[in-house]
């Protein structure tokens, strides 16, 4: 149930969330978004080319790790493990703001109201040269 998953979120210090490379462009882990939702750093185990990998370097919210690599999985733990207790609330609230600045349902829908107009464009510019 949602109102128990919710509870949940607010007991763990991190959220962890795995992809195949196989997803690339297809797909993007939606458990990713709650958890930055709720202000959780993300520790993301899958390629580096996903964008919610480039999303998690880029705005210093967790850790990324490729398939298969037990040894970075462990010192990405260790890592967290040890970081201060203000960077662990500076990822927190960093996390948040990705949320929203980019992943809002407004942002989103702007977003794909950019993209039907250039796919509209698309299509008429093509029609023309028929």
């Amino acid at each position: 149930e949602k109102h128990d998953y919710d509870k949940l979120l607010k007991t763990v210090d991190i959220g962890i969330v795995a992809a195949d490379e196989k997803i690339i462009g297809l797909a993007s882990p939606s458990k990713f978004y709650a958890y930055i939702a709720k202000s959780l750093p993300v520790l993301f185990i899958g390629p580096q080319a996903m964008d919610v990998a480039k999303d998690i370097t880029g705005n210093s919210i967790g850790y990324v790790v490729a398939n298969g690599k037990i040894e970075q999985f462990v010192r990405a733990i260790e890592d967290f493990q040890a970081t201060h207790k203000e960077e662990k609330l500076k990822m927190r609230q960093r996390a948040r703001e990705l949320f929203y600045t980019k992943y809002t349902l407004i942002k989103c829908v702007d977003k794909y109201d950019i993209l039907l107009k250039e796919l509209n464009k698309e299509i008429k510019n093509e029609r023309i040269f028929e």
